[in-house]
């Protein structure tokens, strides 16, 4: 059951799912999702607060390429959908956006290797999938499921009292490169979490 549970995106099928048992389950905190059948040698990290290789830095391309395809284990994530969590922000062009997510993948699957990520990508059935190179498995965390990554990132700005702040205090308190957090901010405030101004030369931010 919890191989399912941690491997759909819907929060509607997770709690129908746990409304079949007659008695209440105790969903634990992580789950390692294996790859390839057998006993996985490697687990990648998935934690909203961290990084699942030294190597790949939070809100990166790579970073983000791997938390998107891991979020939907069941079928691949469709070209625009890719898209979409690559380059938050961006209107996704039918001619031009499909060849620059394909750029983006064989990059990221350099890249990946490069850091032995024991992971690749492979193309199939009009969408990209994760694909490994050897047995590992994903460490699905039930927090980051239920909250999403950018309500982690809120919750951390409110727990630090940022009532008003700049891009550079949001990096140090949320552990993330500058151009990261940039990132970060510019989706929250499009989801209608943070409310956005200019002060002068700075661009200033408040919790909503």
């Amino acid at each position: 059951m919890f191989r399912v549970y941690f491997g759909t995106p819907y929060p509607s099928y997770r709690a129908a799912l746990l409304a079949r048992y007659p008695r209440q389950v105790s969903v634990p905190a992580h789950y390692d999702w294996n790859l390839r059948e057998g006993k996985a040698s490697v687990a990648i990290d998935l934690s909203a607060s961290g990084s699942p290789h030294p190597l790949l830095k939070p809100g990166q391309l790579p970073y983000r390429a791997l938390f998107a395809l891991a979020a939907d284990l069941y079928k691949p994530i469709r070209v625009a959908a890719l898209h979409a969590k690559l380059y938050p922000g961006q209107v996704f062009n039918p001619f031009s956006s499909p060849g620059k997510v394909h750029q983006a993948v064989l990059r990221v699957k350099a890249q990946w290797r490069r850091a032995g990520l024991g992971v690749s990508i492979s193309s199939h059935g009009g969408g990209y999938d994760i694909e490994p190179n050897s047995p590992c498995a994903l460490r699905i965390y039930r927090d980051a499921m239920e909250t999403g990554r950018g309500e982690w990132f809120f919750a951390k700005l409110r727990e630090a009292r940022m009532s008003d702040f700049t891009s550079e205090e949001a990096a140090r308190v949320l552990h993330l490169p500058f151009r990261s957090a940039q990132r970060v901010l510019s989706e929250m405030t499009e989801a209608g979490r943070l409310a956005r101004r200019k002060v002068g030369r700075d661009v200033r931010y408040a919790l909503k």
